[in-house]
């Protein structure tokens, strides 16, 4: 009897100094959070309308929240003008939809800080019109755009400008290139509430330093040498597309998307010169572009052990729980190539 009841006491004492150290470390007994990374996707095609399979795809991987390009920011005739906005064919209200704002660099390089204002309320504006327009509850506003030295201090002022006029409450990200996270001291952090590190187009399109200017693990490595952290909660975005870069002469003069190296492998009308390089020996319209003979094309895409070797590159850098990945993109062509419990083990690595 007596040695029972020192059992049960020592037990509850056991239990008492768990959840003592469970709450230390910021994670209750009974109710704690979930620490697991978040997945998630960009949507970047021009049509808001997730097919079956993509929706089938969200529902397996249980995705709360989807990053959706409303639409870009240019500079045109002289002045900063919002261009190709979203068409809208479906709303999946069961998603947090998280809009993302592609700006581009000579953008911010040509508009005069004078200007930064009316268009950090041009810009505010039109995401509030669509988010109002379908129904939207905003929580999140992303801004993508590759700011260098030069530039971004005017991106941060239209950053600091878009807090003002976009509804109170909403948290802004922004998106971070490796160069950006490489030399921070130089290129400054942008003033928003967390980043995403896009993890591809790593490389020059033209070959000159790469094979794959998709995911080049090398160049990577070199980027986050010394690199231990970053002043904003950092999330991680991976490549899941490919594409074929046509060269002509000295220039790229073609990208086709979702070309697989075996339609290229089971033409005549190329002929193979490396693992994922061919010429086109034969001068024809493919996919709606017309080559000429003589023309250099290579074969870009990424591999999960790819996508493995980076999650495993990135999961060092992760300084908040839980973490997001987002694949770039969600497209038919592009999740074929995983299954979702590839996805799922992908996300784990964080």
């Amino acid at each position: 009897m007596l040695s029972n009841f020192k059992k049960i006491c020592v037990h509850r004492f056991l239990w008492v100094m768990l959840c003592l150290w469970w709450s230390v470390g910021g994670v209750g007994c009974d109710n704690q959070p979930n620490r697991s990374p978040e997945i998630s996707f960009y949507h970047w095609k021009t049509t808001f309308q997730p097919s079956e399979k993509a929706q089938q795809y969200l529902k397996k991987l249980q995705v709360k929240r989807l990053y959706v390009r409303f639409f870009d920011v240019d500079w045109r005739e002289g002045q900063a003008v919002p261009v190709a906005d979203l068409m809208w064919k479906d709303t999946l209200s069961a998603y947090t939809i998280i809009p993302v704002v592609f700006i581009t660099n000579r953008t911010i390089k040509s508009i005069e800080e004078k200007e930064i204002p009316m268009l950090a309320q041009q810009i505010a504006k039109r995401i509030r019109k669509q988010a109002e327009r379908h129904q939207l509850s905003l929580e999140e506003v992303q801004f993508d755009c590759d700011w260098s030295e030069t530039t971004g201090e005017k991106f941060f002022t239209l950053l600091k400008q878009l807090r003002i006029y976009l509804p109170e409450g909403i948290a802004l990200s922004a998106t971070i290139r490796l160069h950006q996270l490489k030399y921070t001291y130089q290129t400054g952090v942008p003033p928003v509430d967390r980043g995403v590190l896009m993890f591809y187009n790593m490389g020059n399109l033209d070959g000159s330093n790469t094979q794959n200017s998709i995911l080049d693990l090398d160049i990577a490595a070199a980027y986050l040498k010394g690199v231990t952290t970053y002043p904003l909660p950092l999330d991680f975005a991976l490549p899941i597309y490919q594409w074929l870069v046509v060269k002509r002469r000295t220039r790229i003069v073609h990208l086709i998307n979702d070309v697989a190296l075996a339609t290229l492998a089971n033409s005549k009308n190329f002929q193979q010169t490396g693992a994922r390089q061919f010429t086109v020996s034969k001068s024809h319209y493919f996919r709606s572009v017309y080559l000429y003979k003589g023309d250099e094309l290579r074969v870009e895409g990424v591999s999960l052990v790819q996508l493995q070797k980076a999650a495993e590159m990135l999961a060092p850098l992760v300084n908040h729980t839980p973490p997001r990945v987002i694949f770039y993109h969600l497209e038919n062509t592009h999740l074929k190539q995983f299954t979702p419990n590839e996805f799922q083990k992908l996300v784990e690595v964080f």
